[in-house]
């Protein structure tokens, strides 16, 4: 009977604050750790995957906008280069935008906000020579 006692009963250890009786809860401690460890870095990568995402919108934007005043110059759409381009840019909200020729080429430059940063892309469309 003695031996069931000895077993059941919770097995102390010595450390620098006293005497601990078990160690029960230590895995929930841990698992809420790495719990809120995985949840602070989510929360750290989301604003740059927010970026990511306006920096690919915006070329995607800018690259139809060339495009457009480049089959305007060419004759394939009717209608001014940079008025096409302009229809185009006026989705993306763009705080700043040009649009300009060199050379027979269409360039089209786009400045969107996102939060304190701005993202800045540019896209060329022409005919090939």
């Amino acid at each position: 009977m003695r031996e069931s006692a000895a077993v059941s009963a919770p097995r102390e250890r010595e450390c620098s604050r006293g005497v601990i009786i078990n160690d029960e809860g230590a895995g929930t401690v841990n698992s809420l750790t790495v719990i809120a460890t995985l949840i602070m870095v989510a929360s750290l990568m989301l604003p740059f995957a927010g970026l990511m995402l306006v920096q690919v919108r915006a070329q995607a934007v800018s690259d139809q906008a060339a495009l457009a005043a480049a089959n305007a110059m060419t004759g394939a759409l009717v209608g001014q280069p940079c008025l096409l381009a302009a229809d185009v840019v006026a989705s993306m909200r763009a705080s700043a935008w040009s649009c300009d020729f060199f050379e027979g080429d269409a360039y089209v430059t786009l400045r969107v906000p996102f939060g304190p940063v701005h993202v800045d892309v540019r896209s060329r469309a022409g005919l090939p020579e």
